[in-house]
């Protein structure tokens, strides 16, 4: 299997062969998958690893001119693009927001992504829809939807965002108003038991901006 990988010019006519007899996008995916795989085995941020990751990234867009709403490529297109570290959001988000207008059924990744993704690029209403459209539509365990990751950062480091707290409706429940995102007009919500000091409403604080399946949340909050 392996030999039949590395020979390029089998892989091409097996891609014919799947393409034409077939109708079948199937060799186009497997020969940037192939390449996807190689790029993962290499040091990361190496120009070996990065040449192969744009090499599977090729692979896939000529699929494109054949398969131009085929699901598994558009996939693993915003897979090796994520893996390729770009700092280009607004490209990753319109390469999800294209699997995302042909996919036949609900993905809770892909709309986590996306809508985690349109909140970076300040579309912010449209990572709300996305959001609540993940919250109403697919079922995920209480533990999973409400878990946060992937915290904004900036340069490397997770991004301190300043605010005020608007609301308390609980000890598990309240809501920041973010200063620092002037053009939000949604208050992000965060848990109040989960700060190290008494907070009350009207309280300026600081926190990170990381993501669950509800949403941005506002973690790590400390008074300012």
């Amino acid at each position: 299997m392996g030999s039949f990988i590395d020979d390029e010019k089998k892989i091409q006519e097996f891609i014919v062969v799947l393409r034409d007899r077939y109708n079948s996008s199937k060799g186009y995916f497997l020969s940037a998958l192939g390449k996807y795989n190689r790029a993962k085995q290499l040091k990361e941020g190496s120009q070996a690893s990065i040449g192969e990751y744009k090499n599977a990234l090729k692979k896939v867009k000529e699929g494109f001119t054949i398969f131009p709403n085929d699901e598994n490529l558009m996939y693993l297109q915003c897979k090796i693009f994520k893996n390729l570290k770009s700092d280009s959001e607004k490209k990753y988000y319109e390469y999800l927001n294209s699997w995302y207008q042909v996919t036949t059924k609900q993905n809770a990744t892909l709309m986590y992504e996306l809508g985690r993704t349109a909140f970076l690029i300040q579309y912010y209403d449209i990572s709300k829809n996305i959001f609540l459209e993940l919250q109403n539509t697919i079922g995920i365990g209480h533990s999973k939807r409400s878990k946060t990751m992937n915290p904004i950062t900036r340069k490397g480091n997770p991004f301190f965002f300043s605010g005020e707290v608007a609301e308390i409706y609980s000890k598990k429940e309240g809501f920041i108003k973010c200063t620092s995102l002037p053009e939000l007009r949604s208050n992000i919500p965060f848990r109040p038991i989960s700060a190290r000091f008494t907070v009350r409403k009207h309280d300026f604080v600081g926190f990170y901006i990381a993501f669950s399946f509800r949403g941005p949340y506002a973690v790590n909050i400390t008074k300012k």
